[in-house]
């Protein structure tokens, strides 16, 4: 595990991030003497290790150790302060004056790193002033405030076991809470809601130390086990990022007579170096007491947000709407599977609709599925729109009715205690607990999405909590919704509000850019490279590959109206097809009326909305399921066909286009976009419907989707079949039990195929080979263009020197036989055929029309059995899946929602 980490000497961190504490609070010398005697004690001979061995029953030594450490930290440091007034109120400084001391006592440790972390100097970065932060006490990373009373806090351990509700099951060796909330504390287990500050505990030694201080090589023994203790630690600051609302978490980490103090945020982590609090024990107390002297905001808790008491009405009014409770919901449960009736007392209200234009049914037999061959059925016709026009529609009042489906998202938000929140967007309040859905990795978005209850509708509604990229040019999801709402986007979410979140922004992302974050043995692999040893194809993990800088993040919200199933609820592959066509009509829409490219098509962003409406012209109305194309924070308008300045890449590997994962240089257009969408359809039929290749659809995933390498350049690319079976066959190939490809066709058995799905893979991939075909010619011409100019010209002055005399025998015609055809030397230009197959990918219109026939004209299997391929013991992530963001962006936490910030 991997994070952007500050090393700061102890004095610096206490400037920028904790104030000592003042004289009423510390503790008095004779305090202090009688303090360090204790842990002189504790440490003396190792005594503590033999106490472990001696005890009944026996403990491991960190155990021990920490069981007498926080004894002792709670005797004689939290109890002693408890109740005692500040006085003072502490500013650390100017920002202008540390940045001299943090030059002069830094030093940019960029020529060695740890495996797993990136060593910056702590110079200002520009980013905060692109940024706009601003410079009030909440979000400058030179203030801080103080409680006015010192709270009574105590110290618990908690080794070796997990909270009940935690489905990472992680561990955390101690805690520090408020006394007030021991009370939900549950003995020996960790209480990620309530915890102030975490703590881990190892015995001496450079091998468990997560930060070495000192400039010891990756490959050594004691490697493994110092990125097991990091990762360990990360995965505990994560966690609670997960249960509370936080814009910082500290924690402290104790190896043997040394200590470390840490400040984790979504860029990244603070890191004292190593103290050794025996002999330094004032500043082992003033790095506890500073911190206990800080008030909520400034120990990292977002201070918008209210944690709800289980006696409040608050509370127990969420329990009644889980429930179903009428009286609390005020409206009716209603099934939502495709096709059910909206009960007849529900009144009905007609709109007037402005109709997009919709494809006319075409009959040309070149794409068909009755029975042609799938050959013929990939070459495509050019159909005329009908012009729009509007459509009179009627639906069910609004108000009177929820989901089932809703209802069970937020009661199993509510399941094992899951602490339950009172959240703001600007006027508007929320009830939340439990996120439906959260990224995986401690840096980077964070996103955290929840299934609400909106206070003043009185209804449920969707709220999404991230971290966006904070810098000049970068949009909130919520004004880019707000755009398309107002263009009157159709197949997008319904924005209610959004915002950024007081001035709530990450502070490790003030510091150095443009750092090497290369392990050793790559920069010697790099080297052997430079000196023409190369490794072509060598796989390496998506870690090694180059990042120079830690992005900057803010705080924002956005609540909307849809609450929605996720695409891998669909039922048949007729309907998989459906719903990805809405979703192409929501882009295709989006950039008619904004020329706004999404650049994250994905499964885990096209969702399901089922709603009612009037089908075939019936009288009543029936649920029918729509796709919902969402999450467009990553969405910019059309790009120039000018390379950016920066490497960009966007989007979530599984997904991407072969030409956006195969260069970072490369503007995503509307052909990668359709390609995205063709591979989301791709992944979940194989995954999903029946083929006849199930038995090894783990190892195509696995090699389709997930696959990549990293050159000896450090470039990130594409894996082999995907490039294969997109630029060159034409078809699906899937390796068989013999290792030789064979073509993946979808069908219960042989005889008795998805004909309709088949079609339809062959007559996309038919385009994007085309697409691929003429961007390699013309990739290879271009550079040309020069050299032919030359050429023309040489042929001209060889014409003029031919009518004249030569001294040569003239060799009649007659002697020189049949002419020989001679091919032109360079690469053969792409048949006009294909041509044409490219085009069609350069507007959405093609694709809408041929997924429309597909679903109006074809036949689709009538009884599927959808089951999934791949067990959940083979559904592991790709470290590269949500690789959301540019490519310069420094690299957290590999993992399922892994987002590359």
């Amino acid at each position: 595990m991997r994070v952007n980490a500050v090393w700061l000497p102890p004095h610096l961190f206490q400037k920028l991030l904790l104030p000592k504490p003042p004289p009423s609070v510390m503790l008095t010398d004779q305090q202090l003497k009688a303090l360090t005697e204790k842990l002189e004690e504790m440490h003396e001979e190792k005594g503590y290790e033999a106490r472990a061995r001696n005890a009944n029953p026996v403990r491991q030594p960190e155990d021990q150790l920490a069981l007498e450490l926080t004894q002792i930290i709670n005797e004689y440091i939290l109890d002693v302060v408890k109740g005692k007034s500040t006085q003072t109120i502490y500013k650390s400084g100017k920002a202008a004056q540390l940045s001299k001391v943090i030059k002069r006592t830094v030093s940019t440790r960029s020529s060695s790193r740890l495996a797993g972390t990136t060593d910056v100097a702590p110079t200002p970065s520009t980013s905060q002033a692109a940024s706009g932060s601003s410079s009030s006490a909440s979000s400058s990373p030179y203030c801080f405030g103080l409680v006015k009373v010192v709270p009574h806090y105590v110290m618990r351990l908690t080794p070796h076991k997990y909270h009940q509700s935690d489905d990472e099951v992680n561990e955390a060796d101690a805690a520090m809470f408020r006394n007030d909330a021991v009370k939900h504390l549950k003995e020996g287990r960790p209480n990620w809601a309530h915890q102030r500050l975490f703590g881990g505990f190892k015995v001496s030694g450079s091998q468990y130390d997560p930060f070495e201080d000192a400039e010891l090589s990756d490959t050594q023994p004691s490697a493994g086990s110092r990125e097991q203790v990091r990762g360990h630690l990360i995965a505990n600051a994560e966690r609670v990022f997960v249960y509370q609302h936080r814009t910082a978490v500290y924690s402290f980490f104790v190896i043997g007579q040394e200590f470390r103090f840490f400040r984790w945020d979504r860029a990244g982590v603070f890191v004292t170096q190593k103290v050794d609090y025996v002999k330094n024990t004032r500043t082992f107390v003033e790095f506890f007491l500073g911190f206990a002297v800080l008030d909520d905001a400034s120990q990292g808790i977002d201070t918008t947000v209210t944690l709800l008491e289980e006696r409040s009405q608050l509370y127990k009014s969420m329990d009644s709407l889980a429930k179903g409770d009428r009286k609390a919901l005020g409206m009716r449960v209603l099934s939502y599977g495709e096709g059910d009736v909206l009960p007849e007392d529900i009144p009905v209200e007609t709109f007037e609709l402005p109709l997009s234009s919709s494809p006319e049914h075409d009959h040309d037999s070149s794409e068909t599925s009755g029975g042609q061959s799938q050959q013929a059925a990939a070459s495509g016709s050019t159909i005329a729109a009908i012009p729009a026009t509007t459509n009179t529609v009627r639906r069910p009042k609004e108000g009177l009715f929820v989901f089932q489906y809703v209802l069970d998202y937020f009661a199993s938000s509510l399941e094992n205690n899951w602490p339950r929140y009172q959240v703001p967007i600007g006027n508007d309040t929320f009830l939340i607990a439990r996120p439906i859905f959260e990224t995986t990795g401690l840096t980077g978005r964070g996103t955290r999405g929840y299934v609400a209850w909106h206070v003043q509708s009185k209804s449920f509604v969707f709220l999404k909590d991230a971290w966006h990229p904070s810098c000049k040019g970068v949009e909130m999801e919520g004004d880019i919704l707000q755009g398309l709402n107002d263009a009157g986007v159709e197949h997008i979410p319904t924005l209610l509000c959004h915002g950024q979140v007081a001035s709530q922004e990450t502070r490790v992302s003030h510091y150095a850019q443009y750092v090497d974050t290369r392990t050793n043995d790559e920069r010697k692999a790099d080297s052997r490279s430079r000196n023409g040893e190369t490794s072509k194809g060598k796989k390496r993990t998506r870690e090694g590959e180059y990042h120079h800088h830690i992005r900057h993040y803010a705080h924002h919200r956005l609540a909307t109206k849809e609450v929605c199933l996720p695409l891998v609820a669909f039922t048949s592959s007729k309907q998989l097809v459906s719903l990805v066509s809405d979703c192409v009509e929501g882009h295709a829409d989006a950039y008619k009326k904004r020329r706004i490219i999404h650049r994250d098509i994905s499964s885990g962003n096209m969702l399901i909305l089922p709603m009612f409406e009037n089908t075939d012209g019936a009288v009543e109305l029936r649920v029918v399921w729509k796709g919902l194309l969402c999450d467009w924070e990553l969405s910019k308008p059309q790009a120039p066909s000018n390379k950016d300045e920066q490497p960009e890449r966007t989007g979530t590997w599984k997904y991407m286009s072969v030409a956006s994962s195969g260069d970072a240089l490369h503007i995503i257009d509307i052909a990668d976009e359709l390609e995205s969408f063709f591979n989301v359809i791709l992944y979940n039929a194989v995954r999903y419907v029946p083929h006849t290749f199930e038995q090894f659809t783990t190892s195509f995933v696995k090699e389709y989707f997930d696959d990549y390498k990293i050159l000896p350049s450090g470039e990130l690319t594409v894996g082999t079949m995907k490039v294969f079976a997109i630029t060159t066959l034409g078809y699906i190939p899937i390796r068989g039990s013999l290792g030789a490809n064979t073509m993946l066709t979808f069908g219960e058995s042989p005889l008795k195929q998805n004909k309709a799905l088949n079609t339809l893979i062959f007559a996309l991939l038919k385009r994007f080979k085309a697409r691929y075909a003429v961007l390699d010619y013309e990739a290879k011409v271009e550079p040309s263009t020069a050299g032919d100019e030359s050429a023309a010209a040489a042929e001209t002055s060889d014409r003029q020197l031919s009518s004249r005399p030569t001294q040569r025998p003239r060799i009649e015609r007659e002697e020189c036989g049949d002419e020989e055809v001679i091919i032109p030397f360079g690469p053969a230009r792409p048949s006009d055929a294909t041509y044409n197959d490219a085009a069609r990918l350069k507007d959405h219109d093609d694709v809408k029309r041929l997924l429309r026939r597909a679903l109006d004209q074809w036949t689709w299997p009538e009884f599927e059995l959808k089951s999934d391929h791949l067990t959940q013991a083979e559904v592991v992530d790709s470290p590269l899946d949500c690789m959301s963001v540019d490519i310069t962006s420094s690299v957290s936490l590999p993992g399922a929602k892994a987002v590359l910030t």
